[in-house]
């Protein structure tokens, strides 16, 4: 009896209303001495299982097309229909294979923001990625190459189930190698296991002149995955530059994605990796119209290039060192264009506001906050001045003469190691190793390690005295302090890069969180209770009946910045040790820095990729210079970078949030203030299932119907801001 126990099955798949049982389970002889008809046992299994039908898996076939064999228990038909991430996949599960464990894949790559993408899947089986980016992450179009027959007769189902259009995938059946075309794609998935290193050539070949992204699939033994990735970097970048017009091509590896665990210490991984022109080269890289104008003269180059070869290859050999080359104008006349990618996208390099010194930027309003012996005696006088004075005019503000409290003058380094419960207070910590400093949320460049707050502030004042003898060569930099506007981008980033290999690698940085971390907000008073006596939190600039929501202990590096972000709430960064400095754009300024959520992936605010993110030069920065004891209100929405400076000591502040709307109008589970509104966020479901409708149409109805609803929601919303 316990062998015929131990012989069922402990887990199964679900798809539809089939439940698809594992391989090696009901194997054992004697089921069939004690139930001769084993038909009564897949009813009994079936009902327990909530199912109408049940399979069980056999070995893949051992066929280039790797078919399913599984086989039928209970039901005569294969066919399921399974739900997942918004999208609908039909399959037969005695032919095709369909794996539960990649879930979260199919679902990362339908949340890609893909819209007007053409992408190149190489493997595409039933569409396990196809349909996501077609029907969730905007794509406009897929070529789907797949050579097995039973998986191109459920793609076309999944296309109809999910309303997709028959000119937004083009289905291509047979060898990728052979079928995929050329010079088409923004994107190519390469989903194939246990490797998909025999469509690398062909996916660099798909890949469009500008560049674009591979997704490449791998099973990778877990203790080789740094190597495997820098080795698949290498060969791809070998590969891409071993093609006529891509011999500069750069290869990147952006993201790498565990997807799930196939054996013990076998991991599936996912390397997002992004290839383009290196930047000196792309600025000038001609259209391909213009690569196949053989006598425009605007693209003739001097040396070795002569004026009827117009191939990439000719034009690229024709490049200086620098990047820069030599053309003929069309007045004959020789002249030197194209020195970086950038400037031959957004114009002027000496006109970049993050290339001229930052004294150089607009700075946020400063007001002096009211004293009691002033004419405003209350704190009913005082909320209502820092309403109508403050908050109101919605910008961001420098607060002096706001009383902090003695925490200015206490909160040194010594004070708070000595403090007897810094030694017992457990506190979660990011840290990095990034020689530049900078945090980035969106690709998580950080760790979390626990420590006590005395182990915390002993590792950052360690830190402060290395950066204290390099001082003068901060992030903020030479080349922004020093450096003559107009100054060139390369001595701009060797300032830079000199800069970040003057200063200790690792960096520490504290948010402190509510006591329990998953349901409570940070409140000062109840994980520090030593320090909440120190510091005089800014309760009177809010109306008696309104409480602060949170208040947050900021403990950082010097040389650490943080992310780019905004907030919902909102705020006064309170500075009680370190300088920062600190800057801010208005809400306007979303799209300029490629928001994603409510955090920007431009990390290098001084040092940006212009051609990746073009809009930046375009963003209209205010700075702010926090010292000890002064303080900085923050209105909601307003994207703000801190920076710590590196020779002021470890920074400390204090950040107090509060609701200044209607507690329904915040997330129930917003424990930070960064959630978006109630109604934004539903708004953003109605507005995913408008754009899915739309997608429905062809081309140029979906544009025009599009742009109809860009003017309602314009002309409805923002007429009266």
């Amino acid at each position: 009896m316990d062998e015929l126990l131990e012989d069922l099955p402990v887990k199964w798949e679900r798809l539809g209303d089939l439940a698809l049982l594992p391989e090696g389970c009901l194997v054992h002889p004697a089921w069939s001495s004690i139930l001769p008809d084993l038909g009564g046992l897949w009813t009994v299994m079936a009902k327990a299982l909530g199912v109408r039908r049940l399979a069980k898996q056999a070995k893949v076939a051992n066929t280039g097309t790797r078919d399913s064999q599984a086989i039928m228990l209970l039901g005569s038909d294969g066919w399921v229909e399974h739900k997942e991430g918004g999208v609908t996949f039909c399959l037969d599960v005695t032919k095709c294979m369909f794996s539960s464990g990649n879930v979260t894949e199919r679902m990362r790559i339908g949340k890609l923001k893909c819209s007007g993408e053409t992408v190149v899947d190489l493997y595409t089986g039933i569409g396990y990625y196809t349909i996501p980016i077609l029907a969730c992450a905007g794509a406009d179009k897929v070529y789907a190459c797949e050579w097995n027959t039973n998986a191109v007769t459920a793609l076309h189902r999944n296309l109809r189930a999910n309303h997709i259009p028959p000119d937004r995938c083009v289905v291509l059946q047979g060898d990728c190698r052979l079928k995929a075309p050329q010079s088409v794609a923004d994107r190519v998935l390469l989903g194939l296991l246990p490797s998909s290193q025999g469509g690398w050539q062909t996916a660099v070949l798909a890949l469009k002149p500008t560049g674009g992204w591979l997704h490449v699939h791998e099973n990778v033994l877990d203790k080789a995955e740094g190597e495997w990735v820098e080795t698949a970097v290498q060969r791809i970048q070998s590969l891409t530059r071993a093609i006529q017009g891509r011999q500069h091509w750069v290869a990147s590896v952006r993201h790498v994605e565990h997807v799930k665990w196939y054996a013990p210490h076998i991991r599936h991984i996912v390397v997002d990796m992004e290839l383009r022109p290196s930047p000196s080269v792309s600025a000038v890289l001609p259209s391909t119209a213009e690569a196949q104008e053989c006598t425009s003269s605007r693209w003739i180059s001097t040396g070795a290039v002569s004026a009827n070869d117009a191939s990439f290859n000719g034009y690229l050999r024709g490049l200086h060192e620098d990047g820069s080359r030599t053309s003929v104008s069309k007045r004959g006349t020789s002249e030197r264009t194209g020195a970086a990618a950038a400037e031959a996208v957004t114009g002027p390099e000496s006109s970049y506001w993050f290339r001229s010194p930052l004294t150089e930027l607009p700075r946020v309003k400063e007001v002096v906050v009211p004293s009691a012996e002033s004419s405003i005696e209350t704190h009913q006088l005082l909320w209502q001045w820092f309403d109508l004075q403050v908050s109101r005019q919605r910008e961001p503000v420098l607060l002096k003469g706001l009383d902090l409290g003695p925490a200015v003058q206490k909160w040194t380094p010594e004070y708070l190691a000595d403090l007897p419960s810094s030694s017992t207070t457990q506190v979660s910590v990011h840290v990095t190793h990034e020689s530049s400093g900078c945090l980035d949320f969106v690709n998580k460049n950080f760790s979390f390690k626990n420590m006590t707050l005395k182990e915390l502030v002993q590792a950052v004042n360690k830190a402060d005295v290395s950066s204290k003898a390099d001082s003068n060569s901060d992030q903020l930099g030479s080349h922004n302090r020093d450096s003559k506007p107009g100054g060139s981008a390369a001595s701009a980033s060797a300032s830079q890069t000199a800069a970040s290999q003057n200063t200790t690698c690792t960096k520490y940085y504290l948010r402190s969180v509510g006591v329990n971390p998953r349901k409570e907000p940070a409140h000062l008073h109840a994980s520090f209770p030593d320090l909440a006596q120190d510091i005089q939190l800014p309760v009177s600039l809010l109306p008696p009946d309104m409480t602060l929501f949170s208040s947050v202990l900021r403990v950082g590096s010097p040389g650490l910045r943080l992310w780019t972000h905004y907030d919902v709430m909102d705020t006064v960064l309170m500075q009680i040790r370190g300088t920062k400095q600190v800057l801010l754009w208005p809400p306007s300024d979303y799209d300029n820095l490629y928001m994603e959520g409510s955090s920007s992936p431009i990390i290098g605010v001084l040092d940006p990729d212009l051609i990746k993110y073009r809009r930046y030069s375009s963003a209209k920065p205010v700075l702010c210079t926090l010292t000890p004891g002064t303080a900085l209100f923050i209105p909601s929405l307003w994207l703000h970078n801190v920076f710590s400076e590196p020779g002021s000591g470890a920074s400390i502040s204090v950040n107090a949030f509060w609701r200044h709307l209607p507690v329904e109008f915040y997330e129930k589970k917003d424990l930070y203030g960064n959630r978006d509104l109630v109604q934004a966020n539903q708004a953003d479901e109605e507005v995913g299932k408008v754009c899915n409708l739309l997608k429905e149409l062809p081309g140029h109805y979906r544009a025009f119907y599009a742009q109809r609803l860009i003017t309602r929601l314009t002309q409805q919303l923002l007429k009266d801001t």
